[in-house]
């Protein structure tokens, strides 16, 4: 089939050298734990607990077999980036041991203010898979937050006692929650959260490994004790097997839905989010398998991943599909997307044009004999593969549809190396801090040091062609994992089993939290060696730049000018253009001059400063190597009396907006680049278009300026329009206020 969004300029591949690496142990906090467990999966939320104004972070570890499974919540309190070093032992502790998941399936995880008061409440998931182990139903449990000195250090919760909301699942023994996301998918003002089951379905479809997606409300939950998810229910759709197939296909299988699911954000601008989940089938030996898609033909047991867009719709639509089997090609608003192998969707907004794009990860892995025990590679050449596909308008043309993801591509990033594991985990995130999205995704390191790679956002949409080449590379070059010839299947690789994009310390830029997966052997040298690494967190920090020389605002006749740069990340030389008056100089310029030993930038004159002339020396633009800007551009400094009269700096030149964090709880903060001084004007309304709060600014100067909206206690979570009026310009931006 033709390309879709044909409206889009060409996009033209630049193949670059990733410009910066670093060991995963050169993290600016790694997060560690005493003892050592066999934690096959683990998963990472956010959120203020404790309602002291600070971010804080849950990590759930699992330790599983056939016949017992340890699951633990960790939860660590704010100020997490002040430590270089965060044990997890010294934490609060909720433990389970009662459930049994043969492949410690993992358990969702999410934090959420669900009674409104303040605390933000943690729910987790018991996603038990072995029914005729346990007569246990799996069970999704919210704990209420609280002050921080009301948490006990070691806390045992079981699927009986220790949760304020119990919400037990449909089937029995099955994985209800094995995966959580919160989003606002439809035309109500509250959120809902969406509970994903990869092995959960009513039997007389012929298979308990169908799956399920159900949509529940939060208002629909008891404020307390034990209650059944059919009896709050919005929703639930139902995965479907060769048994019973769905009118538009018979060959395949739609196993496993539920077993991930990502929220996407507002894709198509109607104010209801949308979400994605995954579902896996197999290919039976020698059939070809859909043939409409060439990349899936084959003759071996491949798992092909289906991904399923489920586009936001009003509330009495989700009850009308309540109980069904998923449909696609019949649904309007329901959307298929085929990655050979395996895959996942995650979107953000990559090239800062305010619509929300597509990342489709297409990973080729290695292959999963038996449970535990026996793990290959397979020898075949494909390779994984990353697909953007730019938002706008045109998305709509998405709905209803079944598409290969390579068929709607805008732009493809593969790996160089076969069969490596990457794009297992992906994250979006802000991680540079010029409010175009990033995303992050992980690999094996099998072939590779590499474990994960970053992407850098931008408006030129200008992305290398080969995921080695990513802007940073975060490697783990450990002998005991990558190149030891000692160890040569799953057993040695460094994997991570959760990647996050957040701002920890609230300075409007995202950390990258990242959890790695242990196997049992994984660390078998090191099982009698405490403080085991756990996770990293990696900060990123804005540039500034310091005048150190002249010290007044005198320019002498042959005075020459020093900066200091300071920085995180190397500084990028052709990003700098410093300007005098009207005039510009880059590195290069006879005028200009860095010394990276001392990260001095030296401006030197080309005759005598004139001391009966102002002049304003501005930084126009300076970067890192991963494009981190300085906190305002440009940076101007006024000499010799320089006033706006005698030649003014250069001015912003129109209208810009941003807010973080986005979602929000206590309080948003709106970056604001003014292009002429005068009065700004913010109106906030809810998605009914009622006016909920206002913020009134007057004689604002050109240039940036920061405004903080705190939302009164009374206004519930949502979605919210800030309308930004300056001059004759307008603005408009959504926020997600999440209690």
């Amino acid at each position: 089939m033709n390309k879709l969004f044909k409206y889009f300029a060409l996009i033209i591949y630049i193949s670059i050298v990733y410009s910066y690496t670093i060991n995963i142990d050169s993290a600016d906090v790694i997060i560690k734990q005493r003892e050592y467990i066999y934690m096959y999966r683990g998963g990472l939320a956010f959120g203020d607990i404790d309602n002291d104004g600070k971010k804080d972070m849950a990590i759930t570890l699992f330790r599983g077999n056939f016949y017992s499974t340890e699951y633990k919540v960790f939860i660590l309190w704010g100020n997490l980036t002040n430590n270089n070093i965060i044990i997890v032992n010294n934490y609060p502790c909720l433990f389970n041991d009662e459930y049994v998941s043969d492949f410690a399936s993992f358990g969702g995880l999410k934090i959420h203010d669900i009674n409104l008061d303040g605390y933000e409440d943690l729910i987790y998931s018991f996603p038990i898979e072995l029914e005729d182990f346990y007569p246990y139903k799996s069970s999704i449990c919210i704990k209420y937050g609280k002050p921080r000195t009301s948490w006990s250090p070691f806390e045992y919760i079981t699927t009986e006692a220790g949760y304020n909301i119990m919400i037990r699942g449909i089937y029995n023994g099955r994985t209800e929650g094995q995966s959580l996301l919160i989003c606002n998918c439809d035309d109500d003002s509250g959120l809902e959260l969406i509970s994903g089951s990869g092995i959960s379905g009513p039997e007389s479809l012929g298979s308990p490994v169908d799956g399920h997606v159900t949509v529940l409300d939060f208002d629909s939950f008891p404020d307390s004790g034990l209650t059944y998810l059919d009896s709050i229910e919005t929703c639930t759709i139902l995965g479907w097997l060769p048994g019973s197939p769905p009118p538009c296909y018979s060959v395949d299988s739609i196993a496993w839905l539920g077993c991930n699911t990502t929220n996407l954000g507002d894709l198509d601008g109607d104010d209801m989010e949308e979400f994605v989940s995954t579902a896996t089938g197999f290919y039976y030996p020698g059939l070809p398998f859909y043939p409409n898609f060439p990349e899936s033909v084959g003759i071996m047991d491949w798992q092909v991943c289906k991904n399923f867009i489920f586009w936001g719709r009003p509330n009495s639509l989700w009850r009308l599909y309540n109980r069904t089997q998923i449909n696609p090609g019949v649904d309007s608003l329901l959307t298929l997307i085929y990655t050979p192998w395996r895959g996942q969707i995650c979107a953000g907004d990559v090239d800062g044009d305010g619509y929300r794009d597509l990342i489709i990860s297409k990973f080729a892995l290695f292959r999963y004999e038996f449970y535990h025990s026996i793990w290959s590679w397979y020898t075949f050449s494909d390779t994984s593969k990353l697909y953007l596909v730019f938002g706008g308008p045109g998305i709509d043309s998405l709905k209803g549809g079944v598409f290969s993801a390579n068929d709607i591509a805008n732009v493809v990033i593969k790996s160089r190396i076969p069969c490596d594991g990457t794009g297992y985990v992906t994250a979006v995130g802000d991680f540079n801090g010029d409010g175009i999205d990033d995303f992050a995704l992980s690999s094996s390191n099998r072939q590779d040091p590499g474990v994960i790679y970053m992407f850098f956002g931008n408006r030129e949409r200008r992305f290398p062609r080969f995921i080695q080449d990513a802007p940073l590379k975060i490697e783990d070059d450990d002998t005991i994992h990558f190149g030891d010839t000692a160890f040569h299947a799953f057993d040695s690789i460094f994997a991570i089993a959760d990647l996050k994009m957040c701002d920890l310390n609230n300075d409007g830029i995202d950390e990258l939290i990242a959890i790695n997966m242990h196997h049992t052997r994984y660390y078998f040298r090191f099982i009698s060696v405490n403080d085991v690494d756990l996770g990293y967190i990696f900060i990123n920090k804005r540039m500034s730049v310091d005048i150190l020389e002249p010290s007044g605002s005198t320019l002498c006749a042959t005075e020459t000018l020093v900066f200091k740069i300071n920085y995180k990340y190397p500084l990028k030389l052709s990003s700098i253009k410093v300007s005098i008056n009207r005039d510009t100089f880059t590195i290069g310029s006879p005028r200009l001059e860095y010394i990276s030993t001392d990260s001095i930038l030296i401006l030197l004159p080309d005759s005598a400063w004139d001391f009966t002339k102002g002049y304003w020396i501005c930084i126009q633009n300076i970067t890192d190597t991963i494009g981190t800007p300085p906190d305002s551009l440009p940076l101007c400094f006024g000499f010799n009396g320089a006033t706006t009269a005698v030649c003014e700096p250069p001015k912003p030149q129109t209208l810009s907006l941003t807010c973080y964090p986005n979602p929000f709880n206590a309080e948003v903060r709106i970056k604001l680049r003014m292009p002429d001084a005068g009065d700004a004007k913010i109106d906030i309304y809810d998605i009914s278009g009622k006016l909920i709060d206002h913020i009134r600014k007057s004689k604002l100067t050109a240039g940036w300026h920061e405004l903080v909206w705190c939302p009164n206690v009374s206004v519930p979570s949502g979605v919210y329009l800030l309308r930004v009026s300056v001059g004759g310009e307008v603005v408009v931006r959504k926020v997600v206020l999440v209690r």
